[in-house]
């Protein structure tokens, strides 16, 4: 077995529960990392709301840090559902920061 990439878990959830990762078309994502120009050298800040998806496609990338942003759930807690299906081990995870939207636009 090999662990599931980006594009591969893009195609479930499009077929299974496509609302979970916003509608989002494996080609649009690989067009959405191609026109960022993302590579092991990028600094990357990232709002989203796909429970992880583009995350898990950015971290593929090996981006030198990421800053990840997230404002569609009330909770504090960031939601982290298909990112833990990608597999990675720990390293990734050190480049890896994430904030709530709450934290940083005052109401």
């Amino acid at each position: 077995m090999r662990a599931p990439t980006a594009i591969e878990l893009s195609e479930v959830y499009m077929s299974l529960r496509p609302q979970h990762i916003c509608h989002l078309r494996s080609d649009m994502l690989g067009y959405m990392l191609n026109i960022g120009n993302i590579n092991f050298n990028s600094q990357v800040l990232l709002v989203e709301n796909t429970r992880g998806l583009v995350t898990g496609a950015v971290m593929e990338r090996e981006p030198r840090y990421t800053l990840r942003v997230e404002f569609g759930h009330e909770s504090l807690l960031i939601n982290n559902e298909l990112l833990a299906q990608f597999d990675f081990s720990s390293e990734p995870f050190t480049r890896l920061g994430s904030v709530h939207g709450k934290l940083l636009v005052p109401l």
